[in-house]
């Protein structure tokens, strides 16, 4: 079964705004506002993706893979900037998982799993435009 590009954006979306509510929980009281912010752009995306690869024991399993990502996620955060974390059940598979990483880096979105340390074009910022 394949997804559609649209379903894929507003999963993405879905995803990002998720990540947005629990970096908020983690102000302080009276705060006002969400401190974490998109990459500036490409380049930036890029070098810190490159510097934080998530090493697990390849075959550990989904969980293994999903916390490598939740970490890559809390050290995004740590440094200020919004990354989500996602896992979904492989299409047309019972039991295999995808997880991977998202970043909106001068208003496109990018891709990549939490052990590697290259970002992928997943939307230009005019796919994502309404």
């Amino acid at each position: 079964m394949k997804c559609s590009t649209r379903l894929l954006v507003w999963l993405a979306i879905l995803l990002l705004v998720a990540t947005i509510l629990p970096g908020c929980s983690l102000l302080k009281p009276g705060e006002g506002k969400c401190s974490l912010k998109d990459f500036p752009d490409y380049e930036t995306l890029s070098a810190w993706v490159k510097s934080h690869p998530q090493s697990f024991k390849e075959g550990s399993g989904m969980g293994a893979w999903y916390a490598a990502a939740l970490a890559v996620q809390r050290e995004a955060a740590a440094d200020g900037y919004l990354v989500s974390a996602a896992v979904i059940e492989k299409p047309g598979t019972e039991g295999e998982y995808l997880v991977w990483c998202t970043a909106l880096a001068d208003g496109s979105l990018y891709w990549w799993h939490p052990e590697e340390s290259k970002c992928n074009l997943m939307f230009t910022a005019e796919a994502l435009e309404p």
